[in-house]
């Protein structure tokens, strides 16, 4: 940011007061930021939520100078299959995805995307009064029937579990259990999490449970976290000797 002025931008009054706490302006779309102003904007988890980008960011780009930097963080949907389950999301990336919707919006990368956290994609890229080349069909990272063929063996799995119709509590509390939670109803007991603020509470009327208090033992877990943190969650249980399934792991080719 130019030194000058800092703010944050969203559809929602629900952060202005946080936002002006920290001594940084708020704005929204009855109050847009500035043309020509800032140096740097950050979308952190903000693209794969924007049904259509260049419109949506339409206030953010204009804030931008001319040779700005933008800052995205999105997931990689190579190694984050469950982002292909969250419903507010529009659009599902990979590093060449990326990069090409961002030059559709005169964004050009400084330097290759990054994998910087586990799950994730970073880019850095400046902004440019001038058109961009589009990029062509030549770098596509996987193959397309592939990755279908993987989501079907995820469902498959997911299906075989409802049809067991053995007792199971989902690890992970957050959104993916909670799709979980709809499709196999009753056959679900109850959440396993590590997060302090939910341990003991009930969620869709089903305790959650941390899991050295788990007292339900005739039964097994489902993973529904996300595959950054599988290996974590694997070592865990197996040190515990309790059975578990984990459908929704990484793209065998992603990062």
């Amino acid at each position: 940011i130019n030194g000058k002025e800092n703010g944050g931008f969203d559809v929602s009054e629900h952060y202005r007061p946080l936002v002006e706490s920290l001594g940084a302006k708020f704005y929204s779309p009855n109050f847009l930021p500035p043309y020509d102003e800032f140096d740097v904007l950050t979308l952190i988890h903000v693209l794969e939520h924007l049904e259509q980008p260049p419109v949506m960011l339409a206030p953010g780009i204009k804030s931008l100078t001319n040779g700005g930097t933008v800052l995205v963080e999105v997931p990689n949907a190579l190694s984050q299959p469950t982002d292909i389950y969250v419903l507010d999301h529009f659009h599902h990336f990979t590093s060449f995805t990326l990069e090409r919707m961002l030059s559709r919006i005169q964004f050009e990368p400084i330097e290759p995307i990054a994998h910087l956290i586990k799950g994730e994609l970073t880019g850095l890229f400046r902004h440019s009064r001038s058109p961009i080349l589009d990029h062509p069909y030549d770098r596509l990272e996987f193959d397309p029937i592939e990755f279908s063929s993987h989501l079907s063996n995820i469902e498959s799995q997911l299906i075989a579990i409802k049809r067991s119709e053995v007792p199971c509590l989902a690890y992970g509390a957050g959104l993916v259990g909670l799709l979980l939670n709809a499709y196999l109803g009753a056959q679900l007991l109850g959440f396993i999490d590590d997060n302090p603020s939910l341990i003991g509470s009930d969620i869709e009327g089903k305790p959650v449970f941390a899991l050295d208090d788990l007292k339900i033992r005739d039964s097994f877990i489902v993973f529904s976290v996300p595959p950054a943190s599988t290996e974590r969650v694997k070592s865990k249980l197996q040190q515990k000797k309790l059975a578990y399934k984990a459908p929704f792991l990484p793209f065998p080719n992603g990062l």
